[in-house]
Parts: C-alpha cells; structure tokens; sequence
C-alpha cells in the first residue's frame, strides 16, 4: 500500500526531479518550436503535444516515486486508457509526433544513467538532431503517381495496356512508366487511371497533364 512514509523515502531526489523537469521542458520546447511547427505549421497540435510532454512526465516521476501494488497501477492505467481524447483520426506524421513527444517524456523522467547530465543530454541532443534531420532532407519522389479522367478514342483499348499507355504518352507527349485503369464509365464516355511518370520538371509536366485531360487528383 501507498503510505506516507513510501513517499518521504524517495528513491529520486527533490533537486534531481526539478533538474530533469527543466530538461523535460526545454527538449519540448525546441522540438516543438523550432522543428515540429516549421516544417508543420500545426498550431493547435502544438498546445496539445507540450502539455501531453509535460503531464506524461509529472505521471512517470509519480510512478517512479513511490512503491504502488500492482492492482493500483493497473486501475490507473485503466481509467487513463478509459478517459482519452475522442478526435478524428490523425495523420501518420502526428502520430510519430505524438509517440516522439511521449517517449522523450518518459526518458527524462524514468531513465537513469551513471553520468546523468552526460547520458541524459545525449539521449536528447540525438532525439533532436534526428528529428530535425530528417524533417530538413526528405527523399525526394522519383516516381510520381497522379490520378487523371480523360476519354478515350475506344474503350477497347482497356484490354490492351500497352496500347493504352502509348495512347497517354501521345497525348500528354510524356513517357509513362506505368498505367493503372481504376474506374470505366461508359455513359459518360470517361477513363479513370492512374498513371506513374518520371519527370525532370516536375511543375511543367504537370501544367501539361492538367491542360489535357478533363480533371486530376
């Protein structure tokens, strides 16, 4: 059971917890400042993720702190998994965002290395380089994919890709790597593909695909 004297005995000191706290406070606040809204623009996100950060560390220290049973923490666990945020469903993106912030929160407040200050500066000078890295050099796309409407000269041209992708490449005068039909509709006299080109000037090639067919996605 949780009794008073469980939490005098700290296995953590005071000075230790408000050091990590202010570490905690500060790795959020650069990763969230100056990497995640940058390359997002997400404001709202951004309130959400540094009060996430910080309430997921004040609750690791907690359970780090003091001697809890086993039932206590999973009737805790429990209600947290009971009241969670109902929002629509967020980007890929968000959720590593999301998973990032958690796991940085968690590290400060639980994990314990022999050199504190060296190993927990460490942990986070890498959490951030990494980040930042990867936002600032994306792999560029080689292939690109884009969904067009058009109409064709024969519909029974859909039973020959080949010839269908000669076809496109004439009237887009652009080679095609690959061509996909997704949707027929004959009453309307309307193709759906989906075509995949490799290009050199991204922005022209798409300039021309627009001004050929009826409408793209």
């Amino acid at each position: 059971m949780i009794t008073m004297d469980s939490i005098i005995d700290l296995p953590k000191s005071t000075q230790e917890i408000f050091i990590r706290l202010i570490i905690n406070i500060v790795v959020l606040f650069i990763l969230l400042k100056y990497i995640y809204f940058p390359y997002n623009g997400k404001r709202k996100m951004y309130f959400t993720y540094y009060l996430i950060g910080i309430m997921i560390f004040i609750i690791s220290s907690f359970l780090g702190m003091v001697d809890i049973q086993m039932g206590f923490a999973l009737g805790l666990f429990a209600i947290f998994s009971i009241i969670r945020y109902r929002t629509p469903p967020i980007e890929i993106k968000d959720m590593t965002y999301l998973f990032l912030v958690i796991g940085v929160a968690v590290v400060n407040a639980l994990v314990h290395f022999a050199e504190f200050w060296r190993g927990i500066i460490i942990s986070n000078v890498v959490i951030l380089l990494s980040t930042y890295f990867l936002e600032k050099h994306k792999p560029r796309k080689t292939v690109l994919r884009k969904q067009l409407v058009y109409s064709p000269m024969d519909f029974s041209i859909i039973n020959n890709v080949d010839l269908l992708k000669k076809e496109l490449e004439t009237m887009l005068n652009m080679p095609l790597i690959k061509v996909t039909v997704e949707k027929i509709n004959i009453t309307k006299n309307e193709l759906t593909v989906i075509i995949y080109y490799k290009v050199t000037d991204n922005q022209k090639s798409i300039n021309n695909i627009n001004s050929k067919v009826k409408y793209t996605r």
